[in-house]
């Protein structure tokens, strides 16, 4: 079985491996405070991960104070609430096992964090030419 994982964990890049390792953490970690089992994970408790994720993430930019009525908080930026599914996912079929995130109730979950507002990105500011005779000394 040794051989198998080996061959398992070569078949991602090793920065997307060490992200998977830490989202599985996490979700361990939430399991155990919730008494939930890890593995098999059932849908609902992956959905309530998921969605405590969502909301648990910073919302500096909260569009309370221009509707004045609370709305769905920005929270995680979406790539990191389906890195959080793709580890849960790997780490399921890694052990043979069927995996949560193939459920229609998580699909369904995942597609409406999509449509959701997301936190505008940061852009990055542009260089000049006194930066790039800077660079060039």
């Amino acid at each position: 079985m040794t051989d198998v994982n080996n061959y398992l964990e070569n078949s991602i890049a090793s920065g997307t491996l060490t992200q998977y390792k830490r989202s599985w953490e996490k979700w361990i970690t939430y399991s155990v405070l919730d008494e939930k089992p890890s593995l098999p994970a059932s849908p609902e408790d992956l959905a309530s991960f998921l969605v405590s994720e969502r909301e648990a993430g910073e919302s500096s930019f909260c569009l309370v104070r221009f509707f004045k009525r609370p709305i769905l908080s920005l929270g995680h930026p979406l790539s990191h609430l389906e890195r959080l599914n793709s580890a849960v996912a790997f780490y399921h079929r890694k052990r043979f096992l069927d995996s949560p995130t193939s459920h229609q109730t998580i699909l369904m979950l995942m597609r409406s964090f999509r449509r959701l507002p997301q936190k505008p990105r940061r852009s990055a500011v542009p260089m000049t030419e006194n930066d790039l005779a800077q660079m060039a000394l």
